[in-house]
């Protein structure tokens, strides 16, 4: 029998105009973002919160502070790709993610084939879906 370990993650942010708005790595033209010390990702935030929590490590807080100043305008696809070494490291492969995202009024639909093309490639963190 496979062992699976499960996390639930979620990220709230408020949308401000005139800033850049980014979701899975993509920039989605738009015109209101999120005011944060990284870029934003409330996708990639909530996916490392759900992959800390399958692990019991804590949270997206506990690995980058907002005080920290290397997470100053920090990529958080980065942070995503950094994450999958912890849970590698834990004894854990990454499986399956699901996510979805909540927003205010933006028209983004358009930019969700494009997540998945964003740099790094899924296959490096998550090799048993891309082999």
């Amino acid at each position: 029998m496979t062992a699976y370990r499960t996390g639930i993650g979620h990220d709230v942010h408020r949308l401000f105009p005139g800033h850049e708005l980014v979701l899975g790595g993509v920039s989605v033209s738009t015109d209101v973002g999120f005011d944060t010390h990284t870029d934003g990702d409330v996708l990639c935030h909530a996916l490392i919160d759900a992959l800390a929590g399958a692990i019991a490590d804590g949270d997206l807080g506990t690995h980058y502070p907002e005080d920290d100043p290397e997470s100053q305008d920090a990529r958080s696809l980065e942070f995503v790709e950094e994450f999958a070494g912890y849970v590698r490291r834990a004894g854990y492969e990454i499986g399956n993610v699901d996510a979805f995202v909540v927003l205010g009024t933006c028209a983004c639909g358009h930019t969700s084939t494009q997540c998945g093309a964003t740099s790094p490639r899924p296959s490096r963190w998550m090799p048993a879906m891309y082999p």
